[in-house]
């Protein structure tokens, strides 16, 4: 009876050892690798994510708080979240999330600082979107140039004009202030367009290739620029 429940015993222990040590490798492989926030620049937004190695945790402004399953797909590993049909890829402490083929979320680990590519580069005029989806562009873009300096003055070249002022710049709200041109009169309808919706800006934000978009008060519009 002793030898029986000895060996009983045994049996026991070693399942035991068994399940725990399985279980402590599950535990293991789900154990916290990185939590990471990522900066979208181009969209002016920021998420949170902390990387498990089977889920990842993702939270931020506009997607909420969710929870993404680890999917294999050859070399690289992608998190998705099938309710809500969004997909995360990660690649060299880059970040991408998508909803279907929509992409909302492209950034890395480095905030832009918005004055510093403001001032640096000199603007060309691309094209101004109203609510309406109206579309209009100038005739000529080389002659429609947008200048920041780092004292907070900003100048501005039309094909009729010159005008210069002042800015205040708040992380992505600016507001150009004091426009005044160097003639009294513009009657050109692309630099009078121009002149008065730079009146209009209300906040900045700069697209994949850091070119900039001024957006116009009251959801109103928008003006992209190239940089020159």
């Amino acid at each position: 009876m002793n030898k029986k429940f000895i060996i009983v015993s045994l049996i026991l222990l070693v399942m035991s050892g068994i399940f725990m040590a399985s279980l402590a490798k599950g535990m293991d492989s789900n154990k916290d690798q990185k939590n990471v926030i990522y900066y979208d620049n181009a969209r002016n937004s920021q998420i949170e994510v902390t990387f498990y190695k089977k889920v990842a945790n993702l939270s931020g402004k506009d997607l909420g708080n969710l929870k993404l399953k680890a999917v294999k797909n050859s070399s690289e590993v992608t998190y998705k979240n099938e309710r809500n049909n969004l997909t995360l890829s990660e690649n060299n402490n880059e970040v991408s999330i998508s909803i279907g083929e929509k992409e909302v979320f492209r950034g890395g680990l480095k905030k832009n600082n918005p004055k510093s590519i403001l001032v640096k580069n000199i603007w060309l005029w691309k094209d101004l979107i109203l609510k309406d989806d109206v579309l209009l562009k100038p005739i000529n873009s080389v002659n429609f140039n947008l200048s920041f300096s780092s004292d907070g003055k900003i100048s501005a070249t039309t094909n009729c004009a010159d005008f210069s002022g002042t800015y205040e710049l708040k992380e992505s709200t600016i507001n150009i202030i004091n426009l005044a041109q160097t003639k009294k009169f513009c009657d050109n309808l692309d630099g009078e367009i121009f002149s008065q919706s730079l009146k209009e800006t209300a906040g900045l934000a700069f697209d994949e290739n850091n070119n900039l978009v001024l957006f116009l008060k009251n959801n109103s519009g928008s003006m992209s620029f190239d940089k020159k």
